[in-house]
């Protein structure tokens, strides 16, 4: 896989040393130890130079360091599966901005990614997913493919015998109801006074993690609103409910008491949605709305996903942002920069991974532990020292206002697997800061349940750093 220019374009680029305006950290051991001696050891000089072995090791040692961007990155291609380009599309017409040459490439990689069975798998050589495969087909006929052409009759067939898409997921059927093909009881009540929830509520926003948070405030505001795509084509997929979407009655399965709970819950809430004040109800939203734009992240966009972004985006033009507002600029170009765009075809991608690429290329660097890889270790860890967040305010502050950030959104689990488990050879004192920083953020977030990742406990376990936690 080589690195694109495309997406070598896009990544934060610049190395900041111990000089940088950033908060000076905690001191650190004199001594680090040697946390990965056990790896280490087994090197290329362990490999007789004539084995084959080492040669492809060497092979492709040299075209990872190739692939390094002068700075230190390393940055590839993020390709998930077919919802999120075609959400891309579904997007364009509920906005009514349609780039008709993108639409066309975008709907050629669909085309191409369509299986044997009909439909849209999650990943290579899978089985049919339902829900994706509801989304390829609905992002076809807005780009317009007939009906009845071969690729569209087989999968309107694969899921017509699935149920049909009255039994796609949550985030399908709100997507659907977003085109008025299907109706609003067909999702859950998610309203958007869930921002005004007390802190001491089973619920609440602040105890889910981060990137649900950025898909669901967002989402908040649409399922209150309810709005009605602009569709411009004015196209519906009523061909794919084995019963009319209006007289449905089994959106929701009713199986198990926690289900039969919530179903409970979310019955009792229309009911009292009529009764809700509209000054209570405009809070709520005011709350929301300065809540992403707090996060909206410049150009890296919501969450620094696609779903959230794609949120931000649609709830900003429902709350009247006009098409030339810096803010709804910003957030579209978020978007379009997730492209990855050829002469014949276009996806988008979920996100850029220039900290997940680099994190994991220096571990095979530090693998290989010849000189050449060593540099290219050295190079990418200044890299992603640079990009430590140590003063910047983060949503973990509200409920350990004393924790130090370290790492910053969702990689931190990762890279401070790579880090606190750096050589001795690598690390100067700069990156024995980072160290610190970042293996006591993995602490307090193992102990305080925010992810409950094997990847914390394994960062833990073989680290030999000794961390004082702060909570």
């Amino acid at each position: 896989m080589t690195l694109s220019p495309h997406n070598a374009r896009r990544a934060a680029t610049g190395v900041q040393g111990c000089e940088s305006n950033r908060a000076e950290p905690t001191p650190f051991p004199a001594e680090l130890p040697d946390a990965r001696s056990d790896i280490v050891s087994h090197t290329l000089k362990r490999i007789a130079d004539s084995s084959p072995l080492d040669r492809a090791i060497a092979e492709a040692r040299d075209a990872l360091i190739a692939q390094q961007n002068q700075t230190g990155y390393w940055l590839y291609e993020l390709e998930a599966d077919c919802t999120i380009p075609a959400e891309y599309i579904m997007m364009m017409h509920f906005l009514d901005e349609i780039d008709a040459v993108l639409e066309l490439k975008i709907a050629n990689h669909l085309r191409a990614r369509q299986a044997e069975h009909g439909g849209w798998p999650l990943y290579h050589n899978g089985e049919l997913d339902l829900s994706c495969t509801v989304k390829a087909y609905y992002a076809l006929k807005l780009a317009g493919d007939d009906v009845n052409a071969p690729h569209m009759k087989k999968a309107r067939a694969a899921i017509l015998e699935r149920g049909g898409a009255a039994r796609a997921n949550v985030f399908t059927r709100i997507a659907l109801a977003l085109f008025g093909e299907l109706p609003w009881r067909g999702v859950p009540y998610i309203p958007v006074e869930i921002m005004l929830l007390p802190k001491w509520f089973p619920f609440h926003i602040d105890k889910v993690s981060y990137w649900s948070r950025t898909v669901m405030v967002p989402l908040f505001i649409l399922c209150t609103r309810k709005p009605v795509a602009k569709n411009p084509r004015n196209i519906g997929i009523r061909e794919l409910f084995t019963t009319p979407p209006e007289k449905e009655r089994h959106y929701f399965q009713r199986s198990g008491l926690l289900a039969k709970a919530f179903l409970l819950f979310d019955h009792v809430g229309r009911m009292i949605d009529p009764l809700i004040p509209a000054s209570m109800r405009a809070h709520a939203t005011k709350r929301a709305e300065e809540w992403v734009l707090a996060r909206l992240n410049g150009e890296d966009g919501l969450g620094a996903i696609f779903p959230a972004m794609v949120n931000a985006l649609e709830a900003m033009v429902i709350l009247g942002y006009p098409q030339d507002h810096p803010q709804r600029v910003t957030a579209k170009r978020a978007l379009q920069k997730l492209l990855v765009v050829s002469p014949t075809s276009a996806y988008c991608q979920p996100c850029v991974s220039p900290i997940w690429d680099t994190a994991l290329a220096c571990l095979a660097m530090q693998e290989a532990g010849d000189d050449a890889s060593r540099l290219a270790s050295s190079r990418a860890l200044d890299w992603l020292k640079s990009k430590q967040l140590l003063d910047e305010p983060g949503d973990w502050r509200v409920r350990r206002p004393n924790l130090p950030a370290a790492v910053g959104h969702f990689n931190s689990p990762m890279i401070s697997i790579r880090i606190s488990t750096t050589p001795p050879w690598l690390p100067g004192p700069c990156i024995r800061h980072a160290i610190r920083r970042a293996t006591q953020r993995v602490c307090v977030a193992r102990l305080t349940g925010w992810w409950g990742c094997k990847a914390a406990t394994a960062a833990l376990r073989r680290s030999t750093l000794t961390i004082p936690v702060t909570t």
